[in-house]
């Protein structure tokens, strides 16, 4: 059990899997108990034990997928599937979606270099910025504006969040 800022994360499993899908990997349970992070009025609503976000994630590089829920909203979920590729070119499909899935597809892209944290964000990346870190092992970096094109090796990773109730929904009535 780990302690954070009046919050605590437990680890229930972290051991070897085999993922139907993607094969060897590590699987890892967690659960966040939320109640001290929510407001005040909200603490009043929510009963403690409900106030936990569970985290069930599949690392078998270069795939992963984590399933995120809520206890206080059971039928809820969020699920990250990422792809990891070698390669500094985009690619149009890694996740295998529908034409119905890709036509309400978002794509945001994110240059670790130019895009900017969001407004208020606590972030500190300190030794880790990609603008100011350099590899002792690789000798590359910091890295600069326009990045991609001198860089290489590139690995891009590739994230479809989905979310949603798990109801389907019907115009008949």
């Amino acid at each position: 059990l780990v302690s954070e800022e009046e919050g605590e994360v437990e680890v229930l499993k972290n051991e070897q899997c085999e993922h139907p899908q993607y094969g060897k990997g590590q699987f890892t349970l967690k659960v966040y108990h939320m109640h001290n992070k929510l407001p005040g009025w909200l603490r009043a609503l929510v009963p403690k034990k409900k106030a936990v976000l569970r985290e069930e994630s599949y690392n078998c590089f270069p795939h992963i997928e984590t399933t995120l829920t809520l206890d206080m909203f059971s039928k809820f979920k969020v699920v990250i599937r990422s792809e990891h590729l070698d390669r500094d070119t985009e690619a149009d499909n890694v996740h295998n979606l529908s034409k119905k899935e890709l036509k309400a597809r978002t794509v945001e892209y994110i240059d670790i270099v130019s895009s900017k944290m969001s407004q208020g964000s606590t972030a500190d990346l300190g030794k880790e910025d990609p603008t100011k870190f350099k590899s002792a092992k690789t000798m590359r970096g910091p890295l600069k504006k326009n990045w991609q094109a001198k860089a290489k090796p590139v690995m891009c990773a590739y994230k479809l969040v989905t979310s949603g109730t798990g109801h389907a929904r019907s115009s008949e009535q």
